[in-house]
This record gives structure tokens, sequence and C-alpha cells, in this order.
């Protein structure tokens, strides 16, 4: 601002200073978030309003981080999934609604999800998930109850019906072993 010893200054200065002085907090604020880990638009924008941050200059900001591509709404989505489904073993179905949840558009999501499961082998997938809690499954005498409690399992873990039914026999006979 070419600030010296001396220099007056106006009224309008001043409100140009301030303005700047708060767009670099909040700039500051968004690289230290982006800083942790990747973070969607619209998931950085709410958390800036938490803050109190004027939404006007919250959204210069994440528009010049979108140019400068530190941030970046597909590469998040992308990443997102394959780290969800390798870490937590989610499926799709919750996959694709966290990332709605985020601001993910469903077009971006559907691709993401679709590259993160282009490999994966479903049958091989729940058949671990299944195994890992089989003494939990066993402790259910009733087999349709216990059929039930594995749906049940695997559709809180984001797995489609279509998936779960085609593989469910199998599943069952793996768990009586």
């Amino acid at each position: 601002f070419s600030l010296s010893k001396g220099v007056e200054i106006t009224g309008a200065k001043l409100r140009k200073i301030r303005r700047e002085e708060g767009r670099f907090k909040v700039k500051a604020y968004m690289m230290r978030r982006l800083g942790q880990r990747d973070h969607a638009r619209k998931e950085l924008f709410n958390k800036a309003i938490k803050k109190d941050y004027p939404k006007e200059v919250i959204n210069n900001v994440l528009d010049e981080l979108q140019e400068k591509d530190y941030l970046n709404d597909t590469s998040f989505a992308e990443k997102f999934a394959v780290d969800k489904h390798h870490l937590n073993k989610w499926g799709p179905t919750k996959i694709k609604a966290h990332l709605y949840k985020k601001g993910i558009s469903n077009s971006v999501a559907e691709r993401s999800i679709a590259s993160a499961f282009a490999d994966v082998d479903f049958r091989e997938t729940l058949l671990n998930l299944v195994l890992k809690r089989k003494r939990r499954f066993l402790r259910e005498e009733d087999p349709y109850k216990r059929k039930k409690k594995v749906v049940d399992h695997l559709a809180r873990k984001g797995y489609r019906q279509s998936d779960i039914y085609d593989h469910l026999d199998e599943l069952m006979k793996a768990i009586k072993q």
C-alpha cells in the first residue's frame, strides 16, 4: 500500500487496507485447511462461513485457489473415493452420499466412484467384510435373521443390494465354515 512514516491515510485507503487484511486472513485460513488435507469447495466455504468471514471475500479467495489449482473438486472426489474404499472398505453408495454432502456434483461423484471401483472384485470384498464379523453373525441361531444381519451390515457399509444378493449364498456358506 506504499505506506511509510508521514503518509496520511484517508478513509478510503483505510477501508481498502482493512478489506485486504481480511482477505489475507481468509486466504491464510483456507491454505492451512488445504495444507492438512484436500477439501471440496463447498466444504471450505462452509468452514469459512462458520468463522464469520464475509461471503464475497470467501468466494473471491475460493475462485483464486481454484484458478491456481490448489482446490479441485474432481481430484478431491477421486482421492476421497479411493481412500474410503481402501481404508474404510466403504461401498459405492456410502461414498457417493458423503461426496454429495461435501458438495461434489452427481456426475463428478459417479465418475470418481467408477474409477475407484473399476478393478474391484465385489465378491472378494464382501467376503472379507463378512468374515471379519463372522463370530457376531454366528451368535444368531436363526438362519433367516443371520442372513438379514449380513445384508444389513453390508448395506450400512454402502454396498448395493444387487451386489449383496448376487453373492449372499456364498457369503452364508463362508460364515458356516
